[in-house]
């Protein structure tokens, strides 16, 4: 009996992992203005925003050449939920993030937001088409530390970024998983040469 269990536990495992996703797609750009170490830079990234809209995962991708050399990093977005907000004349989606156990032992309630937009009907494949933002935007600050001499760094950001529905239906029509897209798009950034 429990070969069984174990067994049919692994195969839903396995089924999870690689099931068909929702895919949905966002291209634009990212600035980011990095203050401290007594001087100030700019950096224009170019953004992939990838959500994989049935659950809840979202992943970012941000690319650029700085000082003559091609970066790249990718994220996800942890605790990610998607929250509809209903306004006067429109309703929005944001991209949010519950507070975590640390947060929530200190009395804070409320959530962060990773980004928003107004909804608009996309088309996801020949079957789907789903109320979601087509532009997300967002805007926000960080505080960091230097690594070589601890000196504070502070990065405000604002990004904005739009529905790319060939990238959408191209992946979702070939039923490419969440996890297959992020790697089909950092392995043409690498051999594009960016290096993370």
């Amino acid at each position: 009996m429990c070969k069984f269990i174990a067994t049919t536990f692994l195969l839903v495992m396995c089924a999870i992992s690689t099931a068909e996703a929702e895919l949905v797609f966002y291209g634009g750009t990212r600035t980011d203005a990095y203050t401290g170490e007594n001087h100030g830079t700019t950096v224009k990234w170019k953004m992939i925003l990838l959500v994989d809209y049935n659950n809840a995962q979202v992943a970012e991708i941000s690319y650029a050449v700085i000082n003559n050399n091609k970066h790249y990093f990718s994220s996800t977005f942890t605790n990610a939920h998607f929250v509809t907000v209903t306004g006067k004349s429109s309703s929005s989606t944001v991209i949010a993030h519950m507070p975590s156990q640390c947060e929530l032992d200190s009395g804070q309630t409320s959530e962060g937001v990773y980004c928003f937009g107004i909804n608009a009907n996309l088309t996801l494949d020949v079957k789907t088409t789903i109320s979601f933002p087509k532009t997300f935007t967002s805007r926000g600050g960080g505080l960091s530390y230097s690594t070589s001499n601890g000196q504070p760094i502070l990065d405000e950001g604002l990004y904005q970024l739009n529905f790319d529905q060939r990238s959408t239906l191209s992946s979702n029509q070939s039923g490419e998983t969440y996890d297959a897209a992020i790697a089909k798009m950092t392995a043409y950034l690498e051999s594009l040469g960016y290096t993370q």
